[in-house]
């Protein structure tokens, strides 16, 4: 049985996306699973593991250094996760390393030269060019992909967009399209009957009027505020409700307490959002071109809302539009003109309409199949 390493500088444990990966691989029988990731929080989460998948988390001492510059706290970061790794890698001597984000790719690239191991890199996004990083920082990232690009055996990444962007900028890999949807497939569909009345009970929304809801980080350039100003022009026949956590989570809470149709809910487990969605009536996904990884991203939450059978409304990026327009939602400019008098003047079809017309390639199942080739392909010779 092949031994795999899955590291990532996140949480595994509270990584959606890598934890459904590791469980789908783990379910071939050829594969041992490992992973090593990092606690970036306070407080303790017990370890997870079976049979075929262990995780190991290690505390992140960098984080501590908050009073440096960003540039060279990163450095700190990643020298620390670089010398667990090390250390990891020697342990194990996998035969494949699949590496999450950019932070532990210098050292796992590094280490193939001495323990022959097979390479793969997943970017969750368009890593040197995303919302939050320094320009220095960015500089620094396309760098350290440039110069590991060669030592890549395959390239997994989360839109057609990012990925033809990373091919025409390192030149050409073996490259799959991973999309990050819920572990949540057609036949479990009857599950979402169970929570319909979920959020109308839970805030006495009457069933004549409308429920919008956006799950996901609070945060700047993921539209809340404009989200906000858009529900305090409507009246009570629209409501809102913010589910999960973040940065701007106050604005949030504010705003629910100063108006009768705008609700905050706490973050819930990723394994109910897809039920618990299914008790509103619209999705909103309205990102700003705040960086190129935005632009180009096809965010979980569209994916979510699909499953759920919601109606999409979100920004007009390329990869979002195509994906949702026509059969799952619209898309608007960044400026939301013609938001409202959508939402007034469809408001009795978007109650009644339901569209879980769902496409396989939108389903997790498909990725899975996705991802299971390439495993398969990339072992040979391992």
């Amino acid at each position: 049985m092949k031994r795999v390493l899955h590291i990532s500088h996140t949480d595994i444990r509270s990584d959606s996306r890598i934890l459904k990966e590791m469980l789908a691989i783990s379910k071939l029988n050829e594969f041992k699973l490992f992973g090593l990731g990092f606690n970036r929080f306070d407080g303790q989460l017990p370890s997870k593991s079976s049979e075929q998948l262990s995780i190991n988390t290690k505390k992140m001492f960098a984080l501590k250094f908050k009073f440096l510059p960003s540039t060279l706290r990163y450095f700190f970061e990643v020298c620390e996760l670089s010398l667990i790794a090390f250390i990891e890698i020697i342990k194990l001597k996998p035969h494949i390393v699949h590496c999450h984000d950019v932070n532990p790719l210098p050292l796992v690239t590094l280490m193939s030269f001495f323990i022959r191991y097979k390479i793969i890199y997943d970017a969750h996004e368009l890593e040197s060019d995303r919302n939050g990083i320094s320009k220095t920082n960015g500089k620094l990232v396309k760098f350290t992909e440039k110069i590991c690009w060669k030592r890549i055996n395959s390239f997994i990444t989360v839109s057609e967009s990012i990925g033809e962007w990373y091919l025409n900028e390192y030149g050409t890999k073996d490259i799959t399209i991973i999309y990050n949807a819920p572990l949540f497939d057609k036949e479990d569909r009857e599950l979402l009957n169970s929570n319909k009345e979920y959020f109308r009970s839970k805030y006495n929304i009457k069933h004549s009027e409308l429920v919008g809801v956006y799950v996901g980080i609070f945060q700047s350039g993921r539209g809340i505020e404009k989200l906000i100003s858009l529900y305090e022009k409507l009246n009570n026949n629209f409501h809102l409700i913010f589910l999960g956590y973040g940065t701007d989570i106050e604005i949030v809470k504010n705003a629910s307490k100063k108006n009768s149709n705008i609700h905050y809910h706490e973050k819930i487990d990723h394994n109910e959002v897809v039920s618990i969605l299914s008790s509103a009536d619209i999705g909103f996904c309205l990102l700003e071109e705040v960086s190129l990884s935005d632009y180009f991203s096809l965010p979980n939450k569209i994916f979510e809302y699909i499953n759920a059978g919601l109606f999409c409304i979100s920004c007009d990026f390329p990869e979002i539009k195509k994906t949702i327009e026509p059969d799952h939602g619209k898309t608007f400019n960044q400026n939301l003109d013609g938001v409202a008098s959508f939402l007034k003047n469809n408001k009795n079809s978007l109650l009644s309409k339901n569209y879980l017309n769902l496409d396989n390639k939108l389903l997790w199942s498909s990725q899975i199949s996705k991802l299971s080739i390439l495993y398969k392909h990339i072992s040979k010779g391992t």
